[in-house]
């Protein structure tokens, strides 16, 4: 089976990869950077949409891919708290399964911030001192103080989109 990610983050293809390979055996992964077609840091349903549109060009793109996967991560306004979730696609060509992580809040200075502009990942680097952090523990791992790191919230979106394809029976996949 290949999967084609649309993404460049070596710490997305290494989730679903680890994902892919607990639920159908051994997998090919292939990263397949694709537009998103959404702002750089996309919020509310243009986090869905990201996900959407980078599964469906990352499956158009690799001709043998079995499943295009998009993962986009973003804001959403719940109750006036601004949560961030991960959102993972999986396209099979015909249609799309979708995921999403845990949310959680960034400090009041992050989200001025992004609000002034700024993508969540450079904040968090000069915040944390960690380069390229969203391929390495992410903004997750450093506000959790390691409870959770990038990679398992990533996998975590990965599996609750699966979950549909896991039983197809009960959801006549």
């Amino acid at each position: 089976m290949k999967v084609a990610v649309g993404s460049h983050n070596p710490l997305k293809k290494q989730a679903v990869y680890n994902t892919f390979t607990r639920v159908f055996g051994e997998v090919e992964v292939v990263m397949h950077g694709v537009d998103s077609g959404v702002p750089s840091q996309p919020k509310g349903y243009d986090v869905v949409m990201g996900a959407r549109q980078r599964a469906e060009r990352s499956c158009a793109s690799v001709s043998d891919a079995h499943f295009g996967v998009g993962i986009e991560s973003g804001l959403f306004d719940v109750f006036g708290a601004e949560l961030d979730v991960q959102v993972c696609s999986i396209f099979d060509g015909a249609r799309h399964t979708v995921g999403t992580s845990p949310g959680f809040t960034y400090p009041a200075r992050v989200l001025d911030q992004i609000e002034a502009g700024r993508e969540v990942g450079h904040i968090m680097e000069e915040l944390s001192g960690i380069k390229r952090i969203g391929q390495k523990i992410g903004a997750v791992g450093y506000l959790s103080k390691g409870l959770i790191e990038r990679i398992h919230f990533t996998e975590l979106c990965v599996i609750m989109a699966l979950i549909p394809r896991m039983n197809s029976e009960l959801y006549g996949l």
